[in-house]
């Protein structure tokens, strides 16, 4: 399924002027990110609401490495960590992922990756090099991606590179994945799409930043309009 690029927003929407020079003081320093390794190396740098936070069903802590092929898990807390790459994950509630040889494989939940990180579904590996997305496991078996800024490819893996290609690259889109690696909807991302990811339990609460915030904040300051608690959360939630 192929589309146009989405349009950037008008450049009237300005309610966060100067959240872009906030973010670069503040991230510059992590902003350049080296290629995914062979092997992954992921370290806990935070955990939210509670403990619930596992590696291979052990209760974890911060500052804990977790190394190929080991599985990190939630229940009821968040958590975010920080792969060799340079890149960063933030964690959901009730999400699961292995690491893999130059990827982490997406079991349940939900994942917010920044930086230069790839992801593998079943069927579908989502390659990226310095970017914002999010990846969300649906109880039917499908799979969300919303890429918030910058770019995302999609290349089938599995049985499914038998029948399929590459997909052009995502870019301020959301792609629905169904459980055979079959792209079944793809659309713009809107305004709306923007307040609930930074809104919600992604951003809310964090302390520890983003590899790629800058980019991102830089997009949202002249392309969409968040405002009231939105601004707040992006204000307080990443530094």
């Amino acid at each position: 399924m192929m589309m146009p690029r989405c349009p950037l927003a008008p450049s009237r929407h300005r309610p966060v002027l100067g959240l872009a020079a906030l973010a670069s003081g503040v991230l510059m320093a992590l902003s350049s990110a080296a290629p995914a390794q062979a092997r992954q190396v992921a370290t806990v740098r935070e955990i939210l609401d509670g403990n619930e936070l596992f590696v291979d069903a052990k209760q974890a802590k911060v500052n804990q490495t977790a190394r190929t092929p080991d599985v990190i898990s939630t229940k009821a807390s968040r958590g975010m960590v920080a792969f060799a790459s340079g890149a960063t994950a933030r964690i959901n509630r009730n999400s699961q992922f292995k690491l893999q040889s130059d990827c982490f494989l997406l079991t349940s939940g939900q994942v917010l990756v920044s930086g230069p990180q790839n992801t593998c579904l079943p069927s579908v590996k989502l390659s990226s090099r310095g970017t914002n997305y999010v990846v969300t496991v649906l109880p039917d078996g499908s799979t969300e991606l919303k890429v918030l800024q910058g770019t995302v490819t999609l290349q089938p893996i599995g049985p499914a590179a038998a029948t399929s290609k590459w997909i052009e690259p995502v870019e301020r889109e959301a792609v629905r994945i169904n459980a055979a690696g079959q792209v079944t909807d793809r659309r713009c991302l809107v305004s709306r799409d923007y307040n609930d990811v930074v809104g919600g339990s992604l951003f809310t609460g964090f302390e520890q930043p983003l590899t790629n915030f800058q980019q991102l904040g830089a997009y949202l300051a002249g392309n969409v309009p968040v405002v009231g608690s939105v601004l707040s959360a992006l204000s307080f939630g990443l530094f």
